[in-house]
């Protein structure tokens, strides 16, 4: 009798323990949902403003480039001729290539964080509870690795669990106020969908640089002079909604860019480098500048300097290019719940960049340089003439 009385005096003993815990949770919970309405009402994230839109018609060359690229502004058109994306064609030519469907900077900063092995374990345990499944660290990478483009293509087209909302982990806020940003980070590029981003296209389909142009405005493209090489070019970007390249960062090489957009949509955020100490840049994360800060889900208590953050926010539609300066900090997320996202991105530099021609105009560097000049009603050059231009001056381009 005594030994059953003393495990039902363990067994209560236990109950209260745990109800006092899960108490003690919820009202912590509930206090920091609280406290994150009240910061948010008394002092909201800055309304940040959709970035200069004009049609490319009204926009001549010579303006684009003295009113944004020497001002260094970003700016969004409507193309007047925009590439039809084909993935039919695409599979037929190379449905059998074999993808890394992670990028070689998010993969050098995920190998160097500084984790021992034993916190590793840790994530692995979180990420059964997040992704329900069982899988590691090199688990995840090794899903990114060599994955056919046909068996891509399969999955962009399924819908997004749950449907149309924003990304979330899941996490209580409780928790997420104690993970370490730098996890914070890590865990929601892998429990995001598979996104097959900032890859060449010669990587995923070399026929297929025949088939897009660089736009008109980016014609003649100076990143080849500025850089003393070639630049391989465009990037292709496809993944479903909620899929993202990378947190909110900035490039590790300062090029300026156009993102064309082909389907669906893509959100965007965009500051000046002067922004970042707003921005709550991530520390540990060392081989780049990554930033907790999230202007699609502001959150004023963990990044309370999203509140006096000047920048600009909105959405490329198909027929769209951003085009953003180099160094330029941004975010962008694919944000189209019925249809998978496509876009490209084209790196660029202006003339100005180029050291020999840092004081002559654009058409006396042409002339110094050897390199034509097109006229406004000429097609853009498709990719394959872009690179094969640049081959005859710098020879084959850089992996």
């Amino acid at each position: 009798l005594g030994g059953h009385s003393a495990m039902a005096v363990c067994r209560s003993c236990c109950s209260a323990f745990v109800l006092c815990v899960a108490l003690a949770l919820g009202s912590w919970e509930a206090f920091l949902h609280w406290e994150l309405q009240a910061a948010t009402r008394a002092g909201p994230p800055a309304d940040l403003p959709e970035v200069p839109t004009f049609d490319e018609a009204a926009l001549p060359r010579e303006r684009f480039l003295r009113e944004f690229v020497q001002r260094r502004e970003p700016v969004k058109i409507r193309l007047a001729e925009v590439d039809v994306w084909n993935a039919s064609r695409l599979l037929e030519q190379c449905g059998d290539s074999e993808l890394i469907l992670i990028s070689a900077a998010t993969a050098t900063v995920l190998q160097n964080l500084p984790w021992p092995d034993w916190f590793t374990k840790v994530v692995e345990l979180v990420f059964v509870l997040l992704l329900r499944r069982w899988t590691t660290v090199n688990g995840e990478l090794e899903r990114r690795i060599n994955v056919k483009l046909s068996d891509f293509a399969a999955e962009a087209t399924e819908p997004v669990p749950g449907g149309p909302a924003d990304f979330s982990l899941g996490l209580p806020l409780f928790v997420q106020r104690l993970l370490p940003p730098e996890l914070a980070a890590f865990m929601e590029i892998y429990a995001r969908p598979r996104y097959l981003a900032d890859i060449y296209l010669s990587h995923v389909c070399p026929e297929a640089l025949h088939w897009h142009q660089m736009p008109r405005l980016l014609s003649p493209n100076w990143v080849h002079f500025a850089k003393g090489k070639v630049v391989d070019m465009p990037g292709l970007f496809w993944g479903k909604a909620q899929t993202q390249t990378y947190p909110m960062h900035r490039d590790m090489y300062d090029w300026d860019f156009g993102m064309i957009t082909f389907k669906g949509k893509k959100r965007y955020a965009v500051f000046k480098p002067e922004e970042r100490d707003k921005l709550a840049r991530i520390e540990k994360v060392t081989h780049a500048d990554v930033f907790e800060a999230n202007p699609f889900a502001p959150d004023v208590v963990a990044t309370p300097g999203l509140r006096d953050a000047k920048g600009w926010k909105g959405v490329v539609s198909p027929g769209e290019m951003l085009y953003v300066p180099g160094g330029f900090i941004h975010h962008f997320e694919n944000y189209d719940f019925e249809d998978a996202t496509v876009g490209m991105k084209w790196v660029y530099s202006s003339h100005q960049g180029v050291h020999a021609c840092r004081r002559l105009s654009e058409a006396a560097c042409a002339k110094k340089l050897g390199v034509r000049m097109p006229g406004p009603s000429e097609p853009g050059l498709t990719g394959a003439e872009v690179l094969a231009e640049a081959e005859k001056t710098f020879g084959v381009p850089d992996d």
